[in-house]
């Protein structure tokens, strides 16, 4: 990946953590970590699914899973992120994830 590139790292890793400043790329970091770019917040774990809020600044959003598992949640997380750092749809994302 050239100096163009974007990345982004989970922040609750340590080892990648840890090289997040040096790499060549722009780095956004997700988790549940509170300096995370961006972050999962006020998880719940309910009759088989996951709720949190998504925070990215000042930005807070509903997010509801169809399913359990913290691993659920960093993964519809960077799947935010992601979509937010694309300019897409937010709300609709969010959405998605409850089917």
């Amino acid at each position: 990946m050239d100096e163009t590139g974007v990345i982004f790292i989970n922040a609750d890793d340590p080892l990648l953590y840890e090289v997040k400043d040096k790499l060549p790329v722009k780095v956004f970091t997700y988790g549940f970590r509170e300096d995370a770019d961006y972050r999962a917040e006020d998880i719940l774990y309910s009759d088989g699914y996951n709720t949190y809020t998504y925070v990215h600044g000042a930005d807070k959003m509903l997010v509801n899973l169809s399913m359990l598992g913290e691993h659920n949640v960093l993964n519809s997380l960077v799947a935010m992120a992601i979509t937010d750092y694309l300019g897409f749809d937010l709300m609709k994302a969010a959405k998605s994830f409850e089917r």
